[in-house]
């Protein structure tokens, strides 16, 4: 449940924090979850706080923002968790359109032959933000060799095979295997540095796919139907779930589950376009 506060000219939103159901040592990995954002209602000029009375009786305050729909969640993964070696990346294949996994068309140019070889799906394990494709390629690569049990091993490709030796892969065998989130340790620095940054973005993190196609990974807490939503001056979409009734002026009333990421959507907040276009801000309230 997400808390508002306010003071001054400043409102603070508290989000649940994404769930880590393991061990203490996941501050190796993955930075903590900031839990706030911070919002200037001088400088934004369309948040304000108006009191409501809840269908059951009870008395609170919303957040009035501007916020226009990224999409509704259509199909959810299961949740991703680095750290128990759970990284359902064949459940997520399965709920992607044949689109959503062809290779790119590559570069025109013929200069770099990964350039533009990636996926949506692949680029979407990484929230877009690896320079070169080809380490997010043969990463994903890697955790699908590790998911693989030993009858499916013998049947892989000796090309992966041969290219996950080259990369000194750690999958370890069935004695004793490698944790998932060591399975990239003896590979050079900068190699280590942009695979492992598939754990950070997905780990307590859920594959989406909208009414609309896009992909997208959303906190955990979240389910079908509810929505992909960009509000007016931060810099992330939400994922919000819309409470049982709406508010007392009729507006939409919606309640934050957590940030999410939705290709071609998630880098153009601050532009205010999806895909170039406009995009339709709505008075919409947060309880």
């Amino acid at each position: 449940m997400s808390r508002i506060y306010s003071g001054a000219s400043r409102v603070v939103i508290y989000l649940p924090r994404r769930t880590a159901r393991s061990g203490a040592e996941q501050n190796r990995l993955l930075p903590r979850p900031s839990l706030k954002s911070n919002i200037d209602t001088e400088t934004s000029g369309t948040w304000h706080f108006s009191d409501y009375t809840s269908s059951h009786g009870d008395h609170g305050t919303q957040l009035h923002v501007r916020a226009a729909l990224g999409g509704t969640i259509s199909k959810l993964g299961d949740i991703c968790d680095v750290y128990r070696d759970d990284f359902p990346l064949e459940q997520w294949d399965g709920l992607c359109d044949p689109v959503h996994l062809e290779d790119g068309p590559g570069d025109p140019s013929g200069s770099d032959p990964w350039r533009h070889r990636s996926s949506r799906f692949v680029r979407v394990l990484f929230q877009d933000r690896v320079p070169y494709e080809d380490v997010a390629i043969r990463a994903v690569e890697a955790i699908r060799e590790y998911n693989l049990d030993e009858s499916e091993s013998c049947r892989s490709s000796s090309e992966t095979t041969a290219e996950l030796r080259h990369w000194q892969i750690k999958l370890g065998d069935d004695a004793q295997k490698t944790a998932l989130v060591d399975i990239f340790q003896a590979t050079a620095h900068s190699y280590q540095r942009q695979t492992e940054l598939v754990f950070q973005c997905c780990h307590a993190r859920r594959l989406f796919v909208t009414d609309a196609g896009y992909l997208g990974l959303a906190p955990e807490t979240a389910r079908v139907g509810d929505r992909v939503m960009v509000i007016k001056g931060l810099e992330v979409p939400f994922v919000v779930r819309r409470t049982e009734a709406a508010g007392d002026d009729g507006l939409e009333a919606v309640r934050l589950l957590g940030t999410c990421y939705r290709e071609e959507l998630s880098d153009k907040v601050n532009g205010g376009e999806d895909l170039g276009h406009p995009m339709n801000y709505q008075e919409r309230v947060i309880r």
